[in-house]
């Protein structure tokens, strides 16, 4: 029985980091800012399962939200198996602690980079307007693969995750399945707040962040930008860490 993660993108704000970084110095590096109370598993933690600590089900659903986050910034980034951030997030987790999840669902939220900004803020105004994400490709992403999985292993042999914007999406698919009879478990991180004050002070602080980020990368005399959707793909690389990834 081997442990497969499904994951649906997670939830960073980057500065201007390059690929070509140390991995060892860079600021999201596991050892730099991963959890610091994770250790290798001994046999008592295989036979006990340390599944039953909820300290420890929490890290490492928060963890899986960071590797998504990290695996869409190593895609976009054009980072190799040798310097790439995600995989070192999952290599604590490699075993299956009795009674966890077979499959997962984990969704990132806001990514402010080139490639994510645009339809990630869309989203975010979305939710604002209509308490609802529906209309997002996204949407129908992580519902298809969170039926998917739940046909394939069962409803209770799965679970669902997501950070902020992520835990959003997390939350409304959750909805739906639920409303049919599926009913799965969720790690929600900070989800979006449907306060409208606090969501016009995020979105805020998200678009002057995107406007500073855009100016950098501008030159002076530029021709207008193209757009750039992301489609959604299997990624068979991942399947080197133990789990399938969609991106």
């Amino acid at each position: 029985m081997r442990n497969e993660m499904v994951a649906v993108e997670g939830e960073i704000k980057m500065e201007n980091l390059k690929a070509d970084d140390n991995v060892e110095s860079h600021p999201y590096a596991f050892h730099v800012s991963g959890p610091r109370n994770v250790a290798s598993p001994n046999w008592r933690d295989i036979i006990n399962s340390s599944w039953k600590d909820s300290n420890y089900k929490r890290t490492v659903m928060a963890c899986f939200v960071q590797a998504v986050c990290l695996l869409e910034i190593d895609r976009q980034e054009n980072r190799t198996e040798e310097n790439a951030l995600a995989p070192k997030w999952l290599i604590p987790f490699k075993y299956k602690p009795s009674g966890a999840p077979r499959a997962g669902v984990a969704l990132r939220g806001t990514l402010l980079k080139i490639q994510t900004m645009r339809r990630d803020i869309e989203d975010d105004l979305r939710f604002l307007a209509w308490e609802s994400l529906k209309g997002s490709v996204r949407f129908n992403a992580a519902l298809n693969a969170l039926k998917s999985i739940a046909t394939k292993y069962g409803s209770n042999n799965v679970c669902i995750v997501g950070h902020s914007l992520g835990a959003g999406f997390a939350l409304q698919v959750g909805k739906v399945l639920a409303k049919e009879g599926v009913h799965v478990e969720a790690h929600l991180f900070n989800p979006p707040s449907i306060s409208l004050a606090m969501s016009l002070r995020n979105i805020g602080e998200e678009a002057g962040y995107a406007w500073k980020r855009l100016k950098s990368m501008l030159p002076s005399n530029t021709d207008t930008q193209t757009s750039y959707e992301e489609n959604v793909v299997f990624s068979d690389r991942s399947k080197a860490m133990g789990a399938s990834f969609i991106h």
